[in-house]
């Protein structure tokens, strides 16, 4: 074996390169290992900061700017709802009149008939009844009667129906027919005139039944829910 560093006969021998003994940098790398993750969660724990600030930011600033908007829209919607509630009231006091007024002008209409008054005066053999029946059918009434000038009934369609005890007025109202079911009328009367210079004959009372299909029609001129109640009772509701 020749020594490192001769000629042999073939030509120069390439020398080994020499080992670097790296002991003295191993605590530096070490040194450089150890704190890359020091460095790295330090980093981390920073964007973590102010990814958390950012966020609590936005929170804020949404609160902030929502809750004014929510109290502000929710006293809208408030206003609006009992806006409607309002004009819903007031609609419903003008279909009730313009109901009434209605029930005036028929209960007018079968005062002024002549056959009405020539059955009363007993010039005519028509049957009071039957004449009641057919006036009512055809004029949409749920009843229609004739009192004397007392108050006291002459009859009445349907048949056997009975009427509120109340003195002779001229005004609309509602009434409670007698019985266990109690309903609730809409009324309106008006007198029977006689010939010219003489008393009136009597009173025609015409009238129709509030209930739940009364109620409805109310409702679907609205766009609203209704009810009806009397004497601490509901009587008659869009609900049924």
């Amino acid at each position: 074996m020749q020594p490192r560093g001769s000629i042999s006969a073939g030509g120069l021998e390439p020398r080994p390169l020499a080992q670097v003994d790296s002991a003295d940098r191993k605590p530096a790398v070490r040194a450089w290992a150890a704190g890359l993750p020091a460095a790295v969660f330090e980093s981390g724990s920073l964007s973590s900061r102010l990814i958390a600030a950012f966020l609590l930011a936005i929170l804020i600033t949404s609160v902030a700017a929502g809750l004014p908007a929510y109290w502000i829209t929710r006293a809208e919607l408030e206003n609006q709802a009992w806006g409607r509630v309002e004009g819903g009231l007031q609609i419903t006091e003008a279909l009730l009149d313009a109901e009434g007024e209605r029930l005036g002008n028929l209960a007018a209409l079968a005062a002024e008939r002549p056959t009405l008054r020539g059955i009363l005066l007993g010039s005519d053999d028509t049957s009071l009844e039957a004449y009641l029946t057919s006036f009512r059918a055809n004029a949409g009434l749920d009843l229609l009667a004739i009192l004397d000038l007392t108050g006291g009934l002459r009859a009445v369609s349907p048949a056997n129906l009975a009427l509120p005890n109340s003195p002779v007025h001229t005004t609309i109202r509602f009434a409670r027919l007698p019985g266990p079911e109690g309903e609730l009328v809409m009324l309106a009367i008006s007198p029977i005139r006689g010939d010219s210079g003489q008393a009136p004959l009597g009173w025609v009372l015409a009238g129709v039944l509030v209930d739940d299909a009364f109620v409805r029609r109310l409702a679907r001129s609205t766009g609203l829910q209704h009810g009806l109640l009397m004497d601490g009772a509901r009587r008659a509701s869009s609900l049924g």
